[in-house]
């Protein structure tokens, strides 16, 4: 049974949370970094202790803290992952770019809210964009959150709600982005046509509004998916970093390299968005036209027909207009 201990100190007395341990004696609640907690209300240390005896019969807090580092966690937690390829690319990047630097050779034991903390405020100086420094905080929390209760008793990472003011709290807030109408994104298609000398900038452009097509799934976007009243989202494109792959041994990006030699990985839709998407008669005679002049036949590096073709730029030279898929 957890209860709370009145303990003399000549700083002032305090009280401690004791509770039962898996192995039947009683533990007292410390933090993060192993130090005692010192209550100044009983009912406070009580409650602490009650949360830490029901974590472990439920086996969720480890009672001898890790050695193991977030650099040794990290590696193996992302070789048990299996998920998308480009969600194990985006993971890979967020790793090998913004947390490990700082956090490889920390003991998980001795990752803490203040840490991490520091962590958020340095990439802030650095300029990093806030909903970057989410995204990045998000792959931490998943993967501490994985290391619960093998290698910590709690996540440092995870935010605890109710806290702070309630005012401009809303969800992915920030300042509002830009956006564009027809006349502007006809003008933004006709800039990127110039610039390249080719009209599939020009479509791609357009059908980005008109379709609401991400770029992953305007660039993956096959023949065989043009419909008569619009198009059929199936698949994206994603662009693997053949460096990262080429230095990285792990076993998910040799598996990457064997499926995408090219670099270009065939992925579903983001959060598996399928469906067909209806376009406006012009939109439809657009694509339609556009197809027409195109070849129709597959690339043999890939061997799909995608509507768009690359850019084909050449080391040191210009965009080539008769460039190929």
């Amino acid at each position: 049974m957890a209860y709370a201990e009145k303990v003399p100190s000549p700083n002032g007395d305090y009280y401690r949370g004791r509770y039962k341990g898996a192995e039947g004696g009683y533990l007292t609640v410390r933090d993060e970094q192993g130090r005692v907690i010192r209550f100044t209300l009983k009912q406070d240390a009580k409650n602490a202790a009650g949360d830490r005896e029901s974590d472990v019969r439920n086996g969720r807090t480890p009672e001898v803290p890790s050695e193991v580092t977030f650099g040794e966690w990290a590696e193996e937690w992302y070789g048990g992952l299996s998920l998308a390829w480009s969600t194990m690319a985006n993971r890979r990047r967020h790793l090998d770019d913004v947390l490990l630097p700082f956090f490889s050779e920390k003991q998980l034991a001795d990752i803490s809210e203040t840490m991490i903390g520091e962590w958020e405020m340095s990439e802030r100086k650095r300029g990093s964009a806030p909903a970057s420094i989410a995204t990045w905080r998000g792959t931490l929390h998943t993967c501490l959150e994985d290391a619960v209760p093998r290698h910590i008793g709690t996540n440092p990472a995870r935010r605890k709600g109710n806290r702070g003011k309630r005012a401009g709290k809303g969800k992915g807030r920030g300042p509002e982005k830009p956006f564009t109408n027809a006349l502007g994104v006809l003008l933004i298609s006709e800039r990127m046509a110039i610039l390249t000398g080719r009209d599939d900038e020009f479509v791609m452009g357009e059908m980005s509004f008109w379709a609401a097509l991400r770029l992953g799934e305007l660039t993956g976007l096959e023949r065989q998916y043009l419909r008569p009243r619009g198009l059929r989202v199936e698949w994206q494109l994603h662009q693997l970093d053949l460096q990262a792959a080429k230095d990285d041994e792990s076993a998910v990006l040799a598996a990457m390299r064997a499926e995408a030699p090219g670099g270009l990985l065939r992925c579903p839709p983001k959060d598996d968005s399928y469906g067909d998407v209806t376009l406006a008669p012009f939109a439809v005679q657009m694509l339609e036209d556009f197809a027409a002049a195109r070849p129709s036949q597959a690339c043999p590096c890939h061997g799909k027909a995608f509507l768009f073709r690359g850019a084909g730029v050449p080391a040191g030279g210009r965009p080539r207009a008769d460039a190929e898929n």
